[in-house]
């Protein structure tokens, strides 16, 4: 079995205290808790608080997946992340309406943006819908995304017509030989992430 080292990776800066942060294991059963009505094990300070450095926390990344489609070495090496890596199952992901639901729970606490993230999050199965059911929530809320861009041609407009204001495309070279050497993938082109950004 392949060691895991998701614990490795930097993740996204917290939208609660520190220390009312859920487990990782534990974290979609209490959103789950939450869901059904009931207090999670883990609070949220009302309304959203500042940072260390005393900026008011108003984004909160949702991270839709842990699956990418590029094996870069900064972020998810092939010698730790290959095929025999295991990922997290669906079970263990949130749903989209527990996502949902979370984003609800935190608006009237100032929440202003939302950040979808991953892995890559264009591999999570029907994106848009996640897109469209926190678009309904509230029309000003800043909705984004940040991806690879590699699947972004596919997708760009229906993310679009969900309700995503802006994109935010993580490309390391233009020039294809250096991409597909640091993406470590070569189904991919440059071309194919400027054609997804066009």
């Amino acid at each position: 079995m392949a060691k895991d080292y998701r614990q490795h990776r930097r993740e996204p800066g917290p939208i609660v205290e520190p220390t009312c942060l859920p487990q990782p294991a534990n974290a979609a059963s209490d959103l789950r808790t939450l869901t059904m009505g009931r207090s999670p094990s883990w609070n949220v300070k009302t309304p959203m608080d500042t940072d260390a450095l005393h900026r008011p926390l108003r984004d909160v990344r949702l991270s839709v997946t842990d699956r990418c489609n590029f094996r870069c070495g900064y972020c998810m090496p092939r010698e730790h992340f290959g095929h025999d890596h295991e990922f997290l199952g669906r079970e263990h992901l949130l749903t989209f309406e527990e996502m949902t639901t979370l984003v609800k729970g935190l608006l009237p606490m100032g929440l202003e943006k939302v950040r979808i993230t991953g892995g890559e999050p264009l591999l999570r199965r029907d994106l848009t819908s996640l897109i469209r059911m926190i678009r309904t929530l509230s029309s000003t809320l800043d909705l984004a995304l940040t991806t690879n861009g590699s699947l972004l041609g596919q997708h760009a407009a229906e993310l679009k017509s969900a309700g995503l204001n802006r994109v935010t495309v993580s490309l390391d070279a233009v020039d294809n030989d250096l991409f597909q050497q640091l993406a470590d993938n070569t189904q991919f082109n440059a071309s194919d992430v400027m054609n997804g950004i066009r």
